[in-house]
């Protein structure tokens, strides 16, 4: 790849961090939330009809010895001793293109919005109802998968999170989720010649 070819891959990709938390509106637990992707602010990355979106990573963040999330219904302590084995997230408002095949929360494979994580570290949390371990204070991992999708500029990103192990979505609001991600705006003349 030459200089000017990584200038124009670099400069067309923004890269997000989002908190739960730090959502828009009452969404703000771990199972849902949403954010507003602001306009991009240049004129090339605006135009562009198509983009590369990256999910990089989801993580729960904060657990304790009491407070993490299980591999029991909705995710909650009380309800299961070992942490939870992976997430399915659902990200909606992006226009992803329809190339995502999973199984997950269904029994049928079919084209979605659902990305799997894996929890790879994840261990036994309790042993009845003492502790077992209190060294994670994070659950979730990485992905790096790749999906094309339209221009999310202004758009409402939603993320919905379901237990790997259950299929429910996960309700405790004490902990706190971060997906990391970026969209590689890809430049004009391609995403018009597509």
């Amino acid at each position: 790849m030459s200089l000017e070819e990584k200038y124009s891959r670099v400069a067309n990709t923004y890269s997000y961090s989002i908190q739960a938390n730090q959502s828009d509106d009452n969404y703000d637990d771990i199972g849902s939330f949403r954010i507003t992707i602001p306009p991009f602010p240049f004129k090339e990355n605006q135009a562009s009809q198509v983009g590369i979106f990256t999910l990089e990573s989801f993580y729960i963040t904060g657990q304790t010895e009491a407070d993490y999330v299980s591999n029991g219904a909705g995710g909650l302590p009380a309800n299961g001793d070992y942490d939870a084995s992976g997430f399915f997230l659902e990200i909606n408002g992006l226009g992803v293109r329809p190339q995502l095949y999973t199984t997950g929360l269904s029994s049928n494979i079919r084209s979605n919005k659902i990305f799997p994580i894996i929890n790879e570290y994840g261990q036994r949390r309790r042993a009845g109802d003492s502790s077992h371990i209190s060294s994670r204070v994070v659950c979730g991992g990485e992905s790096g998968k790749e999906v094309v999708c339209s221009n999310p500029s202004g758009s409402v990103l939603h993320v919905k999170v379901y237990s790997m192990n259950t299929g429910e979505k996960l309700t405790s609001t004490t902990l706190d989720a971060i997906i990391n991600f970026k969209i590689e705006m890809l430049p004009t003349e391609i995403s018009n010649g597509m």
